[in-house]
Parts: structure tokens; sequence; C-alpha cells
């Protein structure tokens, strides 16, 4: 379990200052566009992974002719309540903390709050390069092997002494150290991204059947970012002439990929947008379901107008499953309840008005 017991956001976008005492299951924010209902969505985000979830960016989110955005918040585990800070400047400055302690790592504060958005743009884990499949995966594979994180830094670092050298026209022989670590560490790596997104699977088929109504028999084809009949250390030393021209590193873990099949073809060229959309939820609240058994923990969903090219019936599955999930979901609407909650799921309705949320019914 984690949730929100309470929330404070400050200068982010419309909202100057606000605080919320959510419910433990179901927060609605109803209000109109522009009216900040999204912007506390963003701000629990923020409070997650440092920025919103529509932008690799925080500045966007720093209201304007402000200097700073902070969200403060209480959050309640299995195991205990605790407190989470996080202030950005303008400036850069990134203040982090822990129980009023500091925290250092963005990655390692981002394991205090797991969360999970999903919104319109969410189908772009369809459309859009290879980055946003790679985030997809690696989101599971950190928040499901923590112990992992250890390993992205020491490739990431790798990786970048690589390109600089590649940069600098190095002979392969000094390359050719780094790339044996380099290949032993991607190899963990993909091992762990494979072994997650087939796991994966077998959360979101059923997922995928509530919500078509029919079996679609789901398939992932995963590509590590190198041949998989030739070793990486080998493939690093063919490819080092081109890489020299380039000037980066073009085979590793940092080129993987994901496709999505069904036994029709490729998901994008077969399943309609709205089905597509379905496809989306249903792994992404696998993913949550996912870490809720292998962990323990429940993520928290941040549902970003859910009605977006769905019908009735089809959101009606979707809320039915984000019920099931037992998890915290805020979830924002231009028009009030959209569906009946059950009278057992404790549930808060917010009014959202220029940036003032107001408590209506509980």
């Amino acid at each position: 379990m984690t949730q929100l017991a309470r929330l404070s956001i400050e200068h982010c976008r419309i909202l100057s200052q606000v605080t919320i005492d959510p419910s433990p299951r179901m927060n609605l924010l109803v209000g109109g566009n522009g009216s900040g209902k999204s912007a506390v969505l963003e701000g629990i985000h923020l409070l997650s992974y440092g920025r919103s979830f529509r932008s690799r960016s925080y500045k966007p989110l720093i209201q304007h002719q402000a200097d700073w955005i902070r969200v403060v918040a209480k959050v309640k585990t299995v195991e205990s309540e605790v407190s989470l800070g996080i202030e950005r400047e303008r400036s850069g400055k990134l203040t982090m903390r822990y129980n009023g302690d500091d925290v250092a790592r963005l990655s390692e504060f981002a394991t205090h709050l797991p969360t999970i958005a999903i919104t319109p743009d969410s189908i772009g884990l369809l459309h859009e390069g290879p980055k946003v499949r790679r985030a997809f995966m690696d989101w599971g594979v950190f928040y499901s092997q923590q112990a992992l994180n250890d390993v992205w830094q020491r490739l990431n670092r790798l990786l970048k002494q690589r390109n600089s050298a590649l940069k600098n026209k190095a002979p392969y022989r000094e390359l050719a150290s780094w790339d044996q670590e380099y290949a032993q560490l991607a190899g963990q790596l993909s091992y762990l991204r494979s072994q997650y997104i087939q796991k994966l699977l077998e959360y979101a088929q059923p997922l995928l059947t509530q919500f078509l109504g029919q079996v679609v028999a789901l398939d992932v084809l995963y590509y590590p970012g190198w041949r998989d009949d030739v070793g990486l250390l080998e493939q690093l030393e063919q490819h080092y002439a081109r890489d020299l021209l380039l000037g980066y590193t073009t085979v590793g873990p940092h080129k993987a990929d994901i496709k999505f099949r069904c036994e029709q073809g490729v998901v994008q060229e077969v399943l309609s947008r709205g089905q597509q959309k379905l496809l989306v939820y249903a792994l992404k609240l696998a993913q949550g379901a996912y870490i809720s058994e292998d962990k323990g923990r429940r993520a928290i969903y941040l549902v970003d107008d859910l009605p977006s090219e769905l019908d009735q019936q089809s959101m009606r599955h979707v809320w039915q499953a984000l019920i099931a999930s037992e998890s915290q979901v805020w979830l924002t609407s231009s028009s009030g309840i959209l569906l009946d909650f059950p009278a057992e799921v404790a549930t808060r309705q917010f009014s959202v008005t220029q940036g003032q949320v107001t408590l209506v019914t509980e």
C-alpha cells in the first residue's frame, strides 16, 4: 500500500497554494479547461519523479512570475507514515527531503512513491520512438529490481566515456577495457527487461480481454539493442568504424525496443485507435498489478481525462479495473462523476476552479 494522506502544492501552473486531504481510494477532480485539475496530477508526479508526465522538463510547471515549485506530502505505507518533499527552482537547484532528511539522488527519492500516469498521450507508448518504450520497461525493472540501480548508473557512465572517446577519435584499444564491463552490465539489464516484459503480459492479457470484450492474444517482440545471434562485445568491435565516424555508440541497451503484436499483426495496424488506448491502459494497469503482487506495493494511479476517445462501456471496464486494483486513484474530469462508485469504496470529489481546490463530497 502506498497512498497520499495529505498533499500540499505551491506555485504549480495555476495553483498558487493548495492543500488536499484525499481519500485513500478514489479522488475525483472536477473542473473546466485550465482550472488546475491536471496540475494537481502533475504536482504528484513531480513528487514522484522530479518532473511532469507531460514533459521531461520541470520548468513549465513553475507558476508564472514564481521562482520555484514545491510539493510536500504525507505518505502512508503498510509499515508507517512518512513525509516527502521536493522543491525545484528555475535556477536548476533541486531539494528533496524524506522525513526531513535531505536526499541527494533523484533515483533514490523516486523509490518512495511509485505513480503511474494514464493520459490521452499514453498512446504514445505505441506510436512514439523507442525511448518511450524503454522508459516503460525500465519503470517496471526499477521498482521490481531496485538493486539494479547501480547497474544503470555504471552503464550510463561507461556509455558517456565511450562516446567521448569516439568523438576524440580514440583507437579501439582504448575502448576495449570499457567494452568488457559494458557488455557484461548490458547483458544483466537486457535479461531483466526481457523477463519483466514477459511477466507483464501475464497481467495485461486478462485486462485486455476484459476491456475489448474478446480474446486478443497479445505478444511482445523484444529487441535488446543488438543482434541476438552475435554477442554485444563482438558487435561493439565490429561497429567501431561506423561509431567512430558518427561519434557515438550505435549498439547497446540504449537502443532497445519492444513491439506489440496480436494474431493479425502489429497492433498499430490492426486495432482501432480506441482499442489501442485500451491496450495501453491494460499495460499500465498491469504494471501496477505486477509490483503489487511481486513487491507488496501499490502504485498510485494518476488518470487524466479518462473519457477521451472511450465509449461508456469501455470507460466502465477501465474504471472497474482501477477499483479492483485497490490502489489510490486520482482522476480528472470536466463533467463530474461519470460512473457509479460502489458504496464500499471511499470516494472524495473535489471542485477545481481557477486554481482553488474545494472538497464537494465524501
